[in-house]
């Protein structure tokens, strides 16, 4: 099982085996969530960053595509993870070490 690391978010689980499916060898012991401008969640594989704001996308952005995966969850997961964060939400597999 994987839960967020932090005070106010032990609110979502997701499954080891759903993240291993999704991501495949992606999979890592920690991942990231974050919600874009727009109210779309994703879950990261590596913590990712807002973009620039020069580019005022509203969106959050890894450094590279090497490797580096997202996917769209569903919006009514993670309520406690906005757009407004400074970071995205750390959450671990609870059966590995980080």
């Amino acid at each position: 099982m994987y839960q967020a690391i932090a005070s106010n978010a032990p609110t979502t689980l997701l499954s080891a085996d759903t993240i291993c499916m999704i991501f495949g060898a992606g999979a890592r012991p920690h991942m990231h969530v974050a919600r874009d401008r727009s109210g779309e969640l994703w879950l990261y594989n590596y913590n990712p960053h807002k973009c620039p704001r020069e580019d005022d996308t509203g969106m959050w952005c890894l450094d590279d595509e090497n490797g580096h995966k997202a996917i769209e969850l569903p919006e009514w997961m993670f309520p406690e993870v906005r757009w407004e964060d400074m970071q995205a939400l750390l959450i671990i597999n609870s059966n590995q070490e980080v």
